[in-house]
């Protein structure tokens, strides 16, 4: 394996003469039984480029799991024993029984063939330093080997803070401290990304109260650390300027009997479009709002909160008394003098099935057609029905319809309740 592809090798019988007995001389030379040993054992070990004693104790637990679990799969996988796929579903198991969790083909896949590469060849995969990330996880310094005062700047603004009843005004400070203690940081020669995490995770520690969380902290400062960047020296809240609750909208009674008055021939944004032209609302509402907004639909959103329900409880008595009746509260009918067999109901429906059927073409087709099922008033029975194969029903699968249940039950005792329409107005 050479750099995690096969590649082709030689026996050492297979060389001229020349080199093979070169090669045995030299093993003699230097104590090995063979020139095979020799070219094995001569090459140098791979060590990481990242100091063992750098590198975090839980990497190195973990390298060594997966040194236990893995180097005969990575062995068969250099041997060529079985098929990858094979491999690969056996070393997933054996990495879930010593870690606890699994790795995807592709991850377990990466993993041993790093291991085959930094061997080397020398067929060792037992050694857990292979098994190490190329950026492990280093040791942190401790707080002697620290900068402890690199933190001075922040910590003498959060100080000063009440955390249990923090201000706006105090919040604004301690965004402005952060800046100038990274800025700080970075002047003195700090990696700007590691002193941003560094910072971070100190302010988080001794002031929680600021965020929610260390990565919603993050997330805020970066817009903080941009301005603070770009010449804004104090990092002011901008929320209670830019909300709109400071334009407080105060419409009169009058106000709203005009607006809602006209809403009713052409919408709110007409209605408040005419009236703020034409200066007939109130002078402070007049002053407050510009005639020509940048959308003819605009109306202040609370205006349009405060109007919205007003006007759609008048609509139903807009259209007229019909439109009220329907709308309004409804009556609940007493079955109690109606019996089986006294009035029949029927209507259409589209059934979302599909059936076949012979087109006037001659053709097969599929369609949905319409269902017309007639059903007894008070006990919901079907008592018969119409399928008709078209998208629309006529009069003459309406008449069908009755026919085909006056002849199975006979006609009702009272009546037919249909809707109006075809139902009521077919001469057939």
């Amino acid at each position: 394996m050479v750099s995690g592809n096969v590649a082709k090798t030689y026996l050492i019988s297979s060389l001229p003469d020349k080199y093979r007995l070169a090669l045995e001389a030299l093993a003699r030379t230097r104590g090995y039984d063979s020139a095979e040993r020799l070219l094995t054992r001569e090459t140098t070990p791979w060590s990481h480029a990242v100091p063992i004693a750098q590198i975090h104790p839980v990497e190195i637990q973990r390298a060594k799991k997966r040194a236990g679990a893995l180097a005969r799969w990575v062995a068969a996988l250099c041997e060529g024993s079985a098929t990858v796929a094979e491999i690969q579903s056996q070393a997933i198991e054996a990495h879930v029984g010593a870690l606890g969790y699994g790795l995807s083909a592709p991850a377990i896949d990466g993993i041993m063939r790093r291991a085959v590469q930094r061997d080397g060849g020398r067929h060792e995969f037992d050694r857990w330093e292979l098994y190490l990330p190329e950026n492990p996880r280093r040791v942190s310094a401790t707080p002697e080997e620290s900068d402890v005062s690199e933190f001075d700047q922040v910590d003498e603004y959060l100080s000063s803070i009440d955390g249990m009843n923090p201000t706006t005004a105090d919040r604004s400070w301690a965004w402005t401290a952060m800046c100038e203690n990274l800025q700080q940081m970075v002047e003195a020669g700090a990696n700007a990304h590691r002193a941003r995490r560094r910072l971070i995770r100190h302010v988080f520690t001794v002031a929680p109260w600021l965020s929610s969380s260390r990565e919603s902290l993050a997330k805020s400062f970066a817009p903080k650390w941009e301005r603070f960047c770009a010449g804004e020296r104090f990092l002011e809240d901008r929320r209670p300027k830019k909300s709109g609750n400071h334009k407080a909208v105060s419409l009169t009674e009058e106000d709203e009997k005009k607006l809602i008055a006209l809403s009713m021939n052409g919408g709110l944004a007409h209605a408040w479009r005419e009236l703020l032209r034409r200066g007939e609302l109130s002078a402070e509402v007049c002053q407050t709002f510009i005639t020509n907004p940048h959308s003819k639909s605009y109306v202040p959103a609370r205006v349009r909160t405060l109007l919205t329900p007003k006007i759609e409880s008048l609509q139903d008595i807009h259209h007229g008394p019909r439109r009220a009746r329907l709308r309004g509260a409804y009556i609940t009918r007493d079955w109690s003098d109606v019996l089986v067999g006294d009035w029949y109901q029927s209507d259409d429906c589209t059934l979302p099935v599909y059936f076949w059927d012979i087109g006037p073409d001659g053709a097969p087709r599929a369609v949905r057609g319409q269902f017309l099922p007639m059903i007894d008033l008070k006990s919901m029975r079907i008592l018969a029905f119409a399928l008709h194969p078209e998208n629309n029903y006529t009069a003459r699968v309406i008449r069908g319809l009755i026919l085909k249940t006056h002849d199975i039950f006979g006609l009702p005792r009272v009546g037919l309740y249909f809707e109006n329409g075809i139902w009521k107005c077919s001469k057939l």
